[in-house]
């Protein structure tokens, strides 16, 4: 019965109010409130067979409708969230032309910060549409963790560096940075790739297929967001690994491209320059 009472304290110290701020704890939290229920339901099995020894009826009763309440409450809660409680796309905060960093500062959409991010953002869509194709599974699951990796560079990139640390002394974006073994892991996959290759002799045109081509356009937007990268860690230097791990991935990109070539059996055409006559 303790834990009901400890529950039940909560839930009437955090119940509904008008309050949207801590309607949207309750919100975050409705499985606390199930939770509860259960609880109410749980005790009312124990208190049946005390019922023989004197308990009153209306006891029970109210530990059923408690259950009921706790979880109809819950329920029409989840099923009709409230229009208020919804977090919108938009917040107008960048209709002048700025837009705010990781840890507030505000600077133009045109700073080489966000021209850098803004590209590993767009890498990784290139990459997602290189995974919704028809490839072996492994090359769907390097992706993915691909795509997890341009996630923290992006957050790095997006990080003031002036308010990178907290006044505590910890680190603002507390998410593991990319990591030797980050860089590790593409070259090996780049060097189990080649094994399977032809030994390339001349360069070769983009295309072929597709799929290939797909992964052509990623490389060279992953090529552009390490330029800006480049070109911002001039200014505002931040960890090397960030840098490498776009370089290590265009390169890995490349030789992926050739790899599909070679899976689907698509023609992989050398470029010959022509001899002046």
């Amino acid at each position: 019965m303790s834990s009901l009472y400890i529950e039940c304290e909560y839930l009437k110290n955090h119940s509904y109010p008008k309050n949207q701020q801590v309607a949207a704890l309750i919100s975050r939290n409705h499985n606390l409130v199930l939770q509860s229920a259960c609880t109410a339901l749980h005790a009312t099995r124990f208190l049946l067979p005390a019922s023989g020894f004197g308990l009153q009826k209306n006891s029970l009763a109210f530990m059923a409708k408690l259950f009921n309440l706790l979880y109809l409450r819950t329920s029409s809660f989840m099923l009709q969230p409230s229009n208020s409680l919804k977090m919108k796309i938009y917040t107008k905060t960048g209709d002048k032309g700025t837009t705010a960093l990781f840890g507030g500062t505000r600077v133009p959409k045109h700073h080489i910060r966000i021209d850098s991010y803004g590209t590993v953002d767009e890498l990784n869509s290139h990459i997602g549409l290189i995974r919704d194709q028809k490839i072996d599974q492994h090359h769907k699951d390097i992706l993915m963790i691909i795509q997890d990796r341009l996630f923290t560079i992006g957050s790095t990139l997006a990080t003031d560096p002036k308010k990178a640390t907290l006044k505590s002394g910890k680190a603002r974006l507390n998410i593991p940075k990319i990591s030797p073994g980050d860089i590790e892991r593409l070259e090996n996959e780049m060097d189990l790739m080649n094994d399977a290759l032809p030994e390339m002799t001349h360069f070769v045109l983009p295309g072929g297929h597709q799929t290939v081509s797909f992964c052509h356009i990623a490389r060279c937007v992953c090529r552009r967001a390490e330029r800006l990268a480049s070109a911002l860690n001039d200014l505002e230097p931040f960890q090397p690994e960030t840098l490498m791990y776009l370089n290590r991935l265009s390169d890995y990109l490349f030789v992926l491209a050739r790899k599909l070539s070679h899976d689907l059996k698509a023609e992989e055409i050398q470029w010959i320059p022509q001899k002046e006559s």
